[in-house]
């Protein structure tokens, strides 16, 4: 496949996992909450684990947008987030880490991730969810 099409699958799942949250509710937390999460975004899905039952669950990074800001940063698929600007996400909900990586567009958010090698912080500047559409259009 080319190198376009694998761009295009992956933006596709991107967007999937994205109305999914939206759309469903979520298991993640409540789904009561009025407040929405700010518009500033990093071009990333999550996947909320555990190696095996009743073991404390980690933060995986399941998708990147392939024009996005996070996969510009270097932070990619199976990576471990860690921290948000320097704050541990341990016994945070899904909804608090998502509301604590979006923020104000413009603005940059920095996340301590487990790589397959170590240990790395990758600095990443949130845009809309309008301009990484039209990167994609690009």
């Amino acid at each position: 496949r080319s190198t376009l099409d694998r761009s295009s699958a992956a933006s596709d799942v991107y967007k999937r996992q994205q109305e999914i949250y939206h759309l469903q509710e979520n298991p993640h937390g409540d789904i009561s909450e009025p407040t929405l999460p700010p518009p500033g975004i990093i071009g990333v899905a999550l996947h909320l684990t555990a190696e095996r039952i009743g073991d404390p669950a980690g933060l995986f990074v399941r998708a990147t947008h392939p024009m996005g800001p996070a996969i510009k940063a270097g932070l990619t698929h199976g990576q471990e987030i860690l921290t948000v600007d320097g704050m541990s996400i341990k016994g945070k909900t899904y909804r608090e880490v998502v509301a604590m990586i979006r923020g104000e567009i413009g603005k940059s958010v920095t996340l301590q991730v487990k790589t397959f090698s170590g240990f790395k912080e990758v600095k990443i500047v949130r845009i809309s969810e309008q301009m990484l559409s039209e990167e994609k259009q690009i």
